[in-house]
């Protein structure tokens, strides 16, 4: 027999995904036209993003200072070395995000629709009274929360459900708990898709099927192709770690360290690419999909989307993970002569899998994504890098404390 507290969870998790779903088309649909608007005027507006960065700097300093901890705050939740989740880090992570898409920064999305999710999820479980749900709730409102952020903006809820899970390298679910934050995410997806948001997508069944031209070369080559995507993506985690903690240490005011680093940055996207490696990378993911790209466009990607994020602008870093991988896989295929789509697409969820650490999302993704012919090559690619298994992330390694 259902019991009544978990009827109120059900609820929580169709409202959850509501709410974090209409949050995620506002800031994902403001965020396309902020992108198109760059590309227009990128010359005029690149000049004042070191002055963009102050007053980010400053409205975090002074509003927000627990909220800068951004994806690590959501962790801290999570293993109850927190409480509770500012509710002012919604406005200004969109803000400060659309500031840097804006006016020239290289960053993503994804970071922005966890953390508004997670907040949410996090304000519902303190707004319940009823101690029918406590304390044991506080994690999983804080993941239905997550993945609905994520769900909702990339259209993706399987995945998202699974990434909720597997980046708190959560253990002992059940599946009641799977269901409530499946629940969540399939909301925030169907609002997000009602209300208009693109999707990206590319169903790579469309042309010839890529294992029909299998052979034990080429088996060597996507071998090798997974290895390389794999060290990029832990490359970018620990250059982005090290970098944020170089520069704390040299330059601990943030104020001086955004004021320097930001005219670097400007005056670099201004002069190599013309704006190329602005934004989410959505460009090069078109590129390497149906034009073509060069063979230096990720590494100059990932430069570019580390700097940025390091010094203190706002944004997430899963797109630009996929547009280095993307960008990356191109021009691999196209050198070794494997399949371009798919290699594209491997690449596409390949980076982001190894510098996340999660591996079975992936698989998920490349299903949502590119359709079930990827899957096979999605899988394979997930048992290497399992095996390789360097324990490096753009997020906390911390495993959870707690059985869902």
């Amino acid at each position: 027999m259902v019991k009544r507290a978990e009827i109120k969870i059900l609820g929580v998790s169709l409202l959850i995904g509501l709410v974090v779903g209409v949050l995620d088309y506002f800031f994902g649909s403001v965020l396309l036209k902020i992108g198109d608007l760059r590309t227009d005027y990128f010359k005029s507006l690149i000049g004042w993003l070191p002055i963009v960065g102050l007053v980010i700097v400053f409205a975090y300093q002074r509003f927000g200072k627990e909220a800068s901890k951004g994806m690590a705050l959501l962790f801290d939740v999570h293993q109850n070395e927190k409480q509770t989740i500012p509710i002012v880090l919604i406005p200004l992570i969109m803000v400060s995000t659309w500031l840097t898409h804006l006016f020239g920064g290289s960053a993503g999305r994804e970071g922005v629709a966890v953390q508004i999710g997670g907040t949410i999820g996090n304000k519902a479980y303190q707004w319940l009274s009823d101690e029918e749900l406590k304390p044991d709730m506080q994690q999983l409102f804080l993941m239905m929360g997550m993945a609905a952020g994520f769900g909702g903006l990339f259209q993706t809820p399987l995945a998202a459900t699974v990434f909720a899970f597997e980046v708190f390298r959560t253990e002992n679910i059940k599946l009641k708990k799977i269901i409530y934050v499946l629940i969540a995410s399939l909301t925030s997806d169907f609002v997000t898709s009602s209300l208009g948001l693109e999707k990206f997508n590319v169903l790579i069944g469309d042309g010839p099927v890529w294992w029909r031209s299998l052979s034990s070369l080429n088996v060597m080559k996507w071998l090798l192709m997974m290895v390389c995507l794999y060290v990029i993506g832990k490359l970018f985690a620990v250059f982005l770690k090290r970098f944020k903690g170089l520069l704390n240490r040299s330059l601990p005011n943030p104020y001086l360290k955004m004021t320097i680093l930001s005219i670097v940055l400007a005056i670099s996207i201004y002069f190599i690419g013309q704006g190329r490696y602005s934004g989410l990378g959505t460009n090069l993911i078109q590129d390497a999909f149906y034009q073509s790209v060069t063979s230096y466009d990720w590494l100059l990607k990932m430069v570019f989307t580390v700097l940025t994020l390091a010094i203190g602008f706002q944004g997430g870093e899963v797109t630009p993970l996929f547009s280095i991988g993307a960008s990356f896989s191109f021009a691999f295929a196209s050198f070794v002569g494997l399949p371009i789509l798919p290699a594209v697409a491997l690449g596409y969820i390949g980076v982001f899998s190894s510098a996340s650490h999660t591996f079975v999302t992936a698989i998920f993704l490349a299903y949502e994504v590119f359709g079930w012919q990827m899957v096979p090559l999605a899988l394979i690619q997930a048992v290497v890098f399992y095996l390789i298994k360097q324990e490096i992330s753009i997020y906390p390694m911390k495993a959870s404390k707690t059985q869902l």
